[in-house]
């Protein structure tokens, strides 16, 4: 049986079942299938929305912006992945993150790693910026409370449903298909793309 993580080793286990050390990351505790799994769980803006909007379901939001107007595969997984530090360190808002600076180095210790092991652009790129900043409009355009008008709202995607699209837009990026039919669960092991 694993035992808890304490406050003396910074350390999580992750839903695969590895280890993900705060002060030491390594490429090989990044696994695809727990940032899916992660960010499919992670709710944007703190939970602060009428319904629950996943990571993921933004992070796909931001690769399909960033592939509409690029046909350059890195880049596209470099939109994908660009809150994937969040599966490990959790989704900190901005506002309170810039007050964080010890917070900030850990991020980007994690975005490096993450970067290496699925070879993305890092620091992230402008286009990047811009697209996830695009997305951000959108938001609050399409979702409650932020939503003046209830005209052009959606429903975000349920977690499961979120975490499966998000697996088939990674293996899109890469240029392989998915192992898996898009009903079944994306519990696989680490496959090491990139």
């Amino acid at each position: 049986m694993k035992e808890p993580s304490n406050k003396t080793e910074p350390f999580i286990w992750t839903w695969s079942g590895g280890r993900f050390d705060f002060l030491n990351p390594s490429p090989g505790s990044i696994c695809i299938t727990d940032i899916a799994h992660a960010l499919s769980l992670i709710c944007r803006f703190n939970g602060h929305c009428t319904e629950f909007y996943s990571v993921a379901e933004h992070c796909v939001e931001v690769a399909d912006r960033v592939m509409k107007n690029s046909d350059d595969p890195k880049l596209a997984r470099t939109a994908l992945l660009h809150d994937a530090a969040e599966a490990y360190i959790g989704d900190v808002v901005s506002p309170l993150k810039a007050l964080l600076p010890d917070f900030q180095r850990v991020e980007t210790a994690v975005e490096e790693i993450i970067a290496q092991k699925y070879d993305l652009y890092y620091p992230f790129p402008p286009e990047i910026k811009q697209a996830d900043r695009d997305v951000l409009a959108d938001e609050f355009a399409r979702l409650q409370p932020f939503a003046e008008s209830t005209d052009s709202l959606w429903t975000p995607l349920p977690p499961e449903e979120a975490e499966q699209v998000f697996m088939t837009v990674f293996f899109e990026c890469f240029g392989r298909e998915r192992p898996l039919p898009r009903n079944q669960p994306a519990l696989v092991a680490d496959d090491d793309q990139g």
